[in-house]
């Protein structure tokens, strides 16, 4: 839901309508959005984003050849304790994965 309301700014401006016209287009409240808009993201989500970056950071730093287990071995190595499971969640939600060989 949170990339639907991302959308909502970008559509608006390119098709010079209103806020509340693309909103009822994509089926989602108006308040809804706004709501979303004006919240300060939780504990947990500004950790994600956190590691997020540092998974990112080491799976370029050694060439796209760690797994899950080696990052977070990584992050564990940084002082970030963090499971594999979490390491594989954050590289799926942002399209990524070691190639295997």
């Amino acid at each position: 839901m949170t990339d639907i309301y991302a959308a909502v700014p970008g559509i608006a401006q390119s098709s010079n309508a209103q806020t509340s016209v693309v909103c009822e287009v994509l089926g989602v409240s108006r308040s809804a959005y706004y709501a979303w808009r004006e919240r300060i993201p939780s504990g947990r989500e500004s950790r994600d984003t956190r590691l997020a970056q540092q998974i990112q950071a080491i799976l370029w730093n050694h060439r796209r050849r760690y797994g899950a287990r080696r990052i977070a071995e990584e992050l564990a190595d940084q002082g970030e304790i963090c499971s594999p499971r979490k390491v594989a969640q954050l590289l799926s939600l942002q399209g990524l994965r070691a190639p295997t060989p």
